[in-house]
């Protein structure tokens, strides 16, 4: 039996697992060796500072969202990832749940001002 490819994407998978189950430290650690695999990769790093904000470390949970925006969106727009991960940290933009609502950057405004539409 071949042994399973240590790639990015079974890191980030791992990562996702531990941070489902509240094991917010492995999940911290399997999201850091995705990227040092695809260090490039948004998807991870908006994880990583998801895991991050959860945990209470904002300021490298803010550098984490920085990064995601800066490959996804460019760095012009990078600090809309500061202004989300402290709003957050505030407390403001959660809703009934207490899920913080600025937490999700891949989504735009549906037709009509409609509900958000996932990006492909």
């Amino acid at each position: 039996m071949k042994p399973l490819e240590r790639s990015p994407e079974y890191y980030f998978y791992l990562g996702d697992t531990y941070k489902k189950q509240g094991m917010l430290d492995q999940a911290i650690e399997y999201f850091e060796k995705s990227l040092m695999l695809n260090p490039r990769s948004p998807h991870t790093l908006h994880n990583l500072g998801n895991a991050l904000r959860e945990k209470g470390d904002f300021d490298r949970a803010v550098r984490s969202y920085e990064a995601a925006l800066a490959i996804e969106m460019g760095a012009e727009v990078a600090d809309i990832g500061t202004l989300a991960a402290r709003l957050n940290a505030s407390g403001f933009g959660r809703d009934d749940a207490g899920v913080g609502i600025l937490s999700s950057p891949y989504t735009d405004p549906g037709p009509d001002g409609g509900p958000p539409a996932s990006r492909p």
